[in-house]
């Protein structure tokens, strides 16, 4: 991968230096994605771990009446870090276009090369993924939080009402 791209990087990657920044860029790819596309669906194999370059993209999950917008995910941020972490390979959100985009595809194997190769580099990447992972473990709860106000009343989860829970979720979004 060409080295024009490291502005493109977050700040942590772009401070990579000499080897370091050689082996991030040999293990990755640049994907152009064209609005609409989906770079994720919920449940379906998952094998990479994607960094967004440019673009801003929905995420959401599948519900009974149609697709729960959960929020978006623009430049910098990573889609595809629980699928590496749980051996499972599979999505836990579908990630859609909302705008052409461009990121930057690891595949779960060549970040265990990388983990070989460059173990600093790695370390690093882990170190992001684990703080966003805990950021978006956070919001989660703040949303199911919002969600159960929204269905005051409710018994379970799946008994409130979706218009309310889009509601609930769209004011933590705007937040």
């Amino acid at each position: 991968m060409n080295r024009e791209l490291v502005p493109l990087l977050p700040a942590a990657l772009q401070s990579l230096k000499g080897q370091d920044i050689d082996a991030l860029l040999s293990r990755a790819t640049i994907v152009d994605v064209p609005r609409g596309v989906a770079i994720t669906r919920d449940q379906e194999p998952m094998d990479a771990l994607c960094l967004i370059l440019e673009g801003r993209f929905a995420v959401s999950i599948p519900a009974p009446s149609g697709d729960l917008p959960l929020g978006e995910a623009g430049v910098g941020d990573w889609i595809g870090e629980v699928s590496l972490f749980n051996n499972t390979s599979v999505a836990t959100t579908t990630v859609t276009a909302l705008v052409a985009g461009r990121v930057m595809v690891m595949t779960h194997d060549d970040f265990h090369r990388l983990r070989q190769e460059a173990p600093t580099v790695a370390g690093l990447i882990t170190r992001l993924l684990v703080t966003l992972m805990a950021s978006r473990l956070r919001n989660s709860a703040r949303a199911l939080e919002l969600m159960i106000e929204a269905g005051a009343g409710a018994a379970r989860a799946d008994e409130i009402p979706p218009s309310r829970a889009r509601t609930a979720l769209a004011s933590l979004n705007a937040r």
